[in-house]
């Protein structure tokens, strides 16, 4: 878990490559659950520093199916699906879970611009 952490400071510091290498040795190893899904996440925002996007994608759904509870990682997908103007896809994504102010605040921005594509 400790590559976890250097790979997050590492990640905005200008090593995003490398700490995403690490981090996918890391990876290979047998981890609980919710390591996995921080591990993942972790992994998904250096996708997304090096404009990954698909493999960021992946790697936050990955994330999710290790820990469907983990708000971070649910929050940063609806994030990516908002950012490339799946309004829909990102409602599916924080349905049910406005109970988290972060996720609300994703369904209020979804939800104005699926139902009018000018307002996204």
């Amino acid at each position: 878990m400790a590559e976890v952490c250097f790979a997050t400071v590492d990640g905005v510091t200008g090593m995003a490559q490398s700490a995403a290498t690490r981090l996918n040795d890391a990876l290979a190893k047998a981890l609980p659950d919710d390591d996995r899904g921080w591990a993942l996440s972790v992994l998904a925002d250096l996708d997304a520093v090096r404009g990954h996007t698909a493999d960021a994608e992946t790697h936050l759904r990955a994330a999710l199916a290790a820990n469907v509870d983990d708000a971070y990682s649910r929050g940063a997908l609806a994030d990516l699906l908002l950012d490339t103007g799946r309004y829909g896809e990102a409602i599916s994504v924080v349905d049910g879970r406005e109970q988290k102010h972060g996720l609300l605040l994703r369904m209020a921005v979804a939800d104005p611009a699926a139902a009018c594509p000018k307002a996204g």
